[in-house]
């Protein structure tokens, strides 16, 4: 099944949902110290084992260290977070200062709870896949109020202002000197936060701080930020989610705005080399020696897609986005004459797209010269009237909307 939706801005890209399907339950109690199934611990509560130090810093560009020059600014890290971070029994203890306490391991796909106490004032949050953050603040100091303080912790404070996510849902924060808890999900780009037993939310865009029109990273550490107050964490466990029950979690939110561009009997609605292709038992088979790219013959502009897709051994395909699909209005069956010929490409009004001269006295490709190959555009940016821009196709007697004999019809 090959279903598409149509977003809106809040919610372009490729769409990627959140949801809570399986795994640990928001109100299920946690023994101290003691991960739930599936769940490991991050914090061994001895020492500091297996965490680094980090400021608000683009992933992008520490990645790019290299081995020794990472290993060397983690070392160096290490003599700040032991100034201002330390181990209370089964708790972390931040003393408002310092750098932000990083996973050394990055993670992709996850589930995280840990549970937080802090005095007010204080401003803290989670960074997820080093990208800021699951905002905490003191949601009772009227000067943020004007920055959202007074609607709680758990949104996505760094998203752009409007944007799904940014604003909790309800205020869930327990009085100070009370523990809070704090559950997060993420898939994708696609952030769940639960405060509380409380869904603060659902299934938003994580932007990228950093590159507001890039993705966020695929992988990445969990920094617990400290930002003006003593901060306490404790029974901070993870639990990654592998591709199978990501896909799961995904397709299980904003089903019902999809709508199916196949409707598992024919080629209605599509157009391309369809004639090289099959549909049996309600999936597009490809035919054996045959290929091409087919499309959903409507234009469409922000788009979620979602397919399934079984590949054989050896299988080579893919995924055209925005694939132009421009229609063959006509071919020229005639010859070029040798000494040069113009060549102009006129749209509906008159309007000339291109206008060039094809002279194969000069370095044009030979195949081209009456033996059966097409030319083919090879640099779209080039200059048309030079034989560098242009090539002969793969296979002889192939033209443009009409098959070769070679492979794929080429």
């Amino acid at each position: 099944m090959f279903k598409m939706k149509k977003l809106t801005w809040l919610n372009r890209a490729v769409a990627l949902a959140v949801v809570s399907v399986v795994g640990f339950a928001a109100s299920q109690s946690v023994q101290a110290g003691k991960p739930p199934k599936g769940f490991t611990a991050l914090f061994n509560e001895k020492d500091l084992s297996g965490w680094w130090g980090l400021k608000t810093e683009d992933p992008v560009k520490w990645k790019a260290l290299s081995a020794d020059k990472l290993a060397e600014k983690k070392a160096a890290s290490l003599k700040d977070i032991a100034q201002h971070w330390s181990v209370n029994g089964e708790e972390l203890v931040n003393d408002g200062h310092g750098l932000y306490l990083s996973t050394q391991k990055n993670y992709g796909d996850f589930e995280f709870l840990v549970d937080y106490k802090t005095v007010p004032k204080a401003d803290s949050g989670i960074y997820l896949r080093g990208i800021p953050q699951v905002q905490i603040w003191d949601s009772t100091e009227e000067a943020k109020f004007n920055i959202g303080a007074n609607k709680g912790s758990g949104g996505l404070w760094n998203n752009s202002k409007g944007a799904p996510g940014k604003d909790p849902l309800v205020l869930a924060d327990k009085p100070f000197g009370q523990w809070n808890s704090f559950r997060i999900i993420m898939v994708g780009e696609r952030v769940s936060v639960w405060l509380n037993g409380k869904l603060l939310v659902d299934h938003a865009r994580m932007e990228n701080y950093f590159n507001r029109k890039g993705q966020i990273p695929r992988t990445g550490p969990i920094q617990l930020q400290t930002h003006g107050g003593e901060i306490r964490w404790r029974n901070v466990f993870i639990r990654e989610i592998g591709t199978n029950e990501g896909n799961e979690i995904l397709a299980s939110k904003g089903g019902n705005d999809f709508e199916s561009v196949f409707n598992g009997k024919n080629f209605d609605g599509w157009a391309g080399p369809v004639k090289n292709y099959s549909v049996a038992h309600g999936e597009i088979q490809c035919l054996k020696g045959k290929g091409g790219t087919i499309y959903v013959n409507e234009e469409l502009a922000d788009f979620s897609a979602r397919m399934e897709f079984k590949l054989p051994p050896g299988g080579n395909n893919g995924l055209a986005i925005r694939y132009p699909g421009v229609p063959i209005a006509g071919t020229f069956t005639g010859n070029l004459d040798n000494d040069g010929e113009n060549i102009a490409l006129i749209v509906g009004g008159g309007d000339i797209v291109h206008e060039f001269t094809y002279n194969d006295a000069s370095d044009w490709p030979s195949r081209s010269d009456g033996v059966g190959s097409s030319l083919e555009v090879s640099d779209p940016d080039g200059d048309y009237n030079e034989p560098v821009t242009w090539r002969a196709s793969g296979e002889y007697n192939g033209s443009p909307g009409v098959a070769g004999n070679g492979a794929g019809g080429r």
